[in-house]
């Protein structure tokens, strides 16, 4: 859903975002991208982001480029996710590869940061063209919230606190420049660069330690109801595979004796849990039917 906040000249009012945020958040919208900032506090702009807070709608904004602490709104109001943006080589973009005196803001309120420097994307002037690339907050911003996007699409009941939680938590550290990016939370940072492979991982309850234990795996995922069941770990021969759907009811039980299997099931769109028993051991994991 595109809404446009600012004109031909680049800049717009506060109640023009306002406006924008309240019809997104009544038209369904989940997750708010807010590519803009401004350095006035507007009690009215505020009002909007709380209401779309409120109504269980994740807002990432970016921090913005002038190299320097000073807040920008909407990044700046609590509830917030605000990003920062890195070069290719994970350090902090300053300066972006348009301007010398750029660079990404950093500040009390940053979260995370994001890759935000080289990034390509369609001409704006075309429907064909993916040659052109830009730079700045506004780059990085969107990868956060299409994180936000996939975390949401495994539990949609996550509220934005939770997103903002758990793009935080799973973030890596330390990972630029020592000199800025110190251990824990640091104002260039924030918690560090976005990690969508920790975050989905953490939100499923595997965690890397628990991963070297798994005993399957399936693939691919989503998929279209033939799944691909790899026994790891030597789980063996003789391991039972059930598949459930939504409701409770079973829709495949059978004996597996391959270490590595084609299952067959009815493509009948929606959530299922795959569990797979040996003796005492026991494993579940969720996958999707598209």
């Amino acid at each position: 859903m595109i809404l446009k906040g600012l004109n031909n000249q680049n800049w717009g009012y506060y109640s023009w975002w306002s406006d924008a945020i309240h019809y997104a958040v009544d038209n369904g919208a989940k997750v708010l991208n807010m590519s803009i900032g401004g350095t006035d506090v507007s009690e009215f702009l505020r009002d909007a982001v709380n209401y779309a807070l409120n109504q269980n709608v994740t807002i990432v904004a970016c921090m913005m480029n002038t190299n320097s602490n000073t807040a920008f709104y909407p990044a700046a109001y609590p509830g917030v996710i605000a990003v920062g943006s890195t070069n290719p080589d994970d350090k902090r973009s300053h300066p972006f590869f348009w301007s010398t005196t750029s660079g990404s803001n950093y500040g009390s309120h940053i979260s995370v940061v994001a890759p935000g420097n080289y990034i390509y994307g369609l001409n704006y002037q075309s429907n064909t063209s993916y040659n052109s690339y830009w730079g700045g907050t506004s780059q990085a911003a969107p990868h956060v919230c299409g994180l936000a996007s996939l975390l949401l699409a495994q539990n949609p009941e996550l509220t934005p606190s939770q997103i903002k939680t758990l793009l935080q938590s799973t973030a890596e550290d330390q990972v630029g420049d020592p000199a800025e990016d110190t251990p824990g939370w640091d104002q260039y940072y924030g918690y560090g660069r976005i990690n969508a492979h920790n975050a989905l991982l953490q939100l499923s309850g595997v965690s890397n330690k628990d991963k070297k234990n798994q005993k399957f795996i399936v693939y691919p995922n989503p998929n279209n109801g033939i799944i691909n069941l790899n026994l790891l770990n030597a789980l063996g021969n003789n391991s039972v595979v059930t598949i459930i759907n939504s409701l409770g009811q079973v829709v495949y039980s059978e004996e597996v004796k391959d270490q590595i299997s084609a299952i067959h099931i009815p493509r009948v769109p929606g959530i299922y849990f795959i569990r797979v028993k040996q003796g005492t051991t026991e494993q579940s994991t969720k996958i999707l039917i598209n």
